[in-house]
């Protein structure tokens, strides 16, 4: 919590040289603002998951990021052949055999990642498959 606080004084401490915040400055802003929120964001989570509901000891902001979601669409892609606009039944088919294996990053695909730990992508319950 320190360090996100930290950050978020350093950026809003940000200067152009003629005295204005960085996080004012229309052009160039955007970036800034949307690293605010998301340290708010991750305060937040941290005190909803770890503090109050003790579901997690601390939160892998690592496995909060858009390679999962890329590397499950991959997955997605590869049981539908060269089809990337699956049909409903298409779709769903793809989804109840991926339920039942473990996916896994391909060797190819949109995003290359280092994987940090052995991380199941996609875990659901048993029953959520037959309906």
């Amino acid at each position: 919590m320190d360090k996100l606080e930290e950050c978020k004084i350093y950026i809003l401490n940000l200067k152009l040289q003629d005295g204005t915040p960085l996080v004012e400055f229309a052009r160039n802003s955007t970036g800034l603002v949307r690293f605010l929120i998301c340290i708010e964001s991750l305060k937040e989570l941290y005190n909803e998951v770890c503090e109050n509901q003790k579901v997690l000891k601390y939160i892998p902001t690592y496995k909060i990021n858009q390679d999962y979601i890329e590397l499950f669409f991959s997955c997605i892609r590869s049981k539908g052949g060269c089809n990337y606009n699956p049909t409903v039944r298409q779709f769903k088919t793809t989804i109840k055999k991926l339920l039942h294996s473990k996916i896994r990053n391909s060797d190819s695909g949109n995003c290359t990642c280092i994987s940090l730990e052995s991380i199941t992508i996609l875990s659901l319950l048993h029953k959520i498959v037959n309906k």
